[in-house]
């Protein structure tokens, strides 16, 4: 086969427009999220603003930059209208609204906007009722991504909070803390506007004795796999490849990213959780407990 040059960038073009899909999915979910009820908070239009400018995928993408160009028009004088916030919710709806056509009916894109959707409604740190029915309302209408573990995190919260038919003040604050820590929320500490913790899947370990054998998956800042492998059969542990049912412990790299669900070892992940789910013995760690464990912290 003869390489031509447009062979040679077709790969580089399929990813691209793959990472601009996914943005473009998590843009949808963002504004559903942040507009949820129809109002946006300074809070709110914060977030927006700082996630947007953090999408590298976005920044050639027309909406992505009218987005942009309004919201900076809106803080520049420093004051911020009604009128103004209205304008950017409407455009934050007609642009959810069209975008998410280009997407019906595909999973990974229904599960990006969800991730996004959640995003953006906690992004001034709180759910109220009317963002509560959104996402009800909104889980009712894609049923495509209703066996996704997230989906049922979220969906299991929501029939525990239904059962009495009421919906309180103390059961949103505590939905609220549960969407922060299932899709990994942390603006209202640091000020970073991606949502990439794993730490809500850790479970609690007292010693690594009971353990006999580790599956390490993610990118790792303390060094490469065959580094942690060695770590691990110095404690005692054997390495394994795969996720089994005798599998004892899965830890987690750092260098996870907003989009881990949709990498090779964001399936190794699911795979676990499913099992620990099913209730199968598996225990999963994080980098930065396992590295206090060894005291490598």
């Amino acid at each position: 086969m003869e390489y031509t040059p447009s062979a040679i960038r077709a790969p580089h073009f399929f990813n691209k427009q793959r990472n601009l899909d996914k943005a473009v999915c998590g843009l949808v979910g963002i504004l559903r999220g942040v507009s949820a009820d129809k109002h946006l908070t300074a809070e709110e239009l914060l977030y927006l603003n700082l996630w947007l400018k953090a999408q590298r995928n976005l920044r050639d993408d027309p909406d992505g930059i009218d987005l942009i160009d309004l919201i900076d028009d809106i803080v520049d004088d420093g004051v911020i209208s009604d009128d103004e916030m209205r304008d950017l919710v409407t455009l934050c709806n007609d642009i959810a609204n069209i975008r998410s056509v280009e997407f019906e009916g595909e999973y990974e894109a229904k599960i990006n906007e969800f991730l996004g959707l959640l995003q953006g409604v906690i992004a001034d740190g709180v759910v109220n009722t009317k963002e509560f029915g959104f996402i009800c309302d909104w889980l009712d209408r894609n049923e495509i991504v209703e066996e996704d573990w997230l989906v049922r995190q979220v969906k299991s919260r929501i029939t525990h909070i239904l059962e009495d038919n009421e919906v309180s003040h103390e059961e949103l604050t505590e939905f609220a803390e549960a969407l922060k820590q299932l899709t990994g929320y942390q603006f209202d500490d640091t000020g970073d506007a991606e949502c990439a913790s794993l730490a809500y899947l850790e479970d609690q370990v007292k010693s690594l004795t009971e353990c006999t054998n580790v599956c390490f998956t993610g990118k790792f800042l303390m060094g490469t796999r065959k580094t942690l492998e060695d770590h691990a059969k110095l404690v005692g542990l054997t390495p394994e490849k795969k996720i089994t049912k005798k599998l004892n412990l899965l830890v987690i790299g750092e260098l996870v990213t907003p989009d881990w669900r949709f990498q090779s070892y964001g399936r190794k992940i699911e795979q676990a959780v499913k099992y620990r789910e099913a209730g199968v013995p598996i225990k999963i760690l994080t980098e930065k407990t396992w590295a206090k464990f060894l005291k490598l912290d």
